[in-house]
């Protein structure tokens, strides 16, 4: 049974991609200090838009970030595969039923190539 994509709560077609990332990151409550502010710059693949400056980190700092992702990485992978698959889904339901984002972002359509376009034509 198809599942139809959940419209975002606000208008986004008048925000743009960074107005919408800004927003997005906010109703996860992501502090704004982590995506602004900073001096490396992300770009969104969709358009090229800035969409935040990242604050760099010093070795330790990385070090620290990369041990804890690793812990994380070694508890999950403990877990069986059917086991990770099954709150994988779980979890994309409740983000579905309680975020109006969740099945909108990913279905976001790219602007497609002036490759992609010629070949469409032929």
């Amino acid at each position: 049974m198809p599942v139809e994509p959940i419209k975002p709560s606000a208008p986004t077609e008048k925000l743009s991609l960074k107005a919408e990332v800004d927003a997005l990151l906010v109703e996860l409550g992501v502090e704004p200090i982590s995506h602004s502010g900073g001096t490396l710059v992300a770009r969104t693949p969709i358009t090229g838009e800035t969409v935040a400056h990242v604050r760099e980190v010093d070795a330790a700092g990385a070090a620290s970030a990369i041990d804890k992702a690793h812990a994380a990485f070694l508890a999950w992978r403990l877990v069986p595969s059917p086991k990770r698959g099954e709150l994988v889904r779980l979890l994309g339901e409740e983000l579905r039923a309680s975020r109006p984002w969740a099945g909108w972002c990913p279905s976001r359509p790219a602007r497609s190539s002036p490759k992609a376009s010629a070949k469409s034509r032929r």
